[in-house]
């Protein structure tokens, strides 16, 4: 298979599933916004054509960087590289907590004294 027919391919998933909620999301804003500032017949083409590279451009990143880090490791450690960098910040943020909890809620005496009595 082509190299440039795979990348098209992807690109087009990456950006049908990446973008399909911010293009239904700009829908009634920028319609909004052309009729408050009365934005004439030329504006739907104008918001198309500013709208389009927001949707692309982080597409072809995405599907760049997938297909430099496939080609570079191989595709368990790929997974395990992606799973360890969303799982860290999790991590990161629940170490500084201390892991606890409760660390959130600061200390109330009422709360104390109905933890006494059995009370939440």
């Amino acid at each position: 298979m082509d190299w440039l027919r795979l990348y098209l391919a992807k690109l087009g998933e990456t950006l049908l599933h990446s973008s399909w909620m911010v293009a239904l999301m700009a829908l009634p804003i920028l319609a909004a916004y052309g009729v408050i500032y009365r934005g004439g017949v030329l504006f739907i083409p104008y918001a198309l054509i500013v709208v389009a590279p927001l949707l692309l451009l982080p597409a072809v990143v995405g599907t760049a960087v997938t297909l430099i880090l496939v080609n570079v490791f191989p595709a368990r450690r790929t997974r395990d590289l992606l799973s360890s960098a969303h799982a860290g910040p999790a991590v990161d943020y629940r170490d500084r907590r201390g892991g606890r909890r409760d660390h959130a809620v600061p200390h109330h005496p009422a709360r104390a004294a109905g933890a006494a009595r059995g009370l939440p």
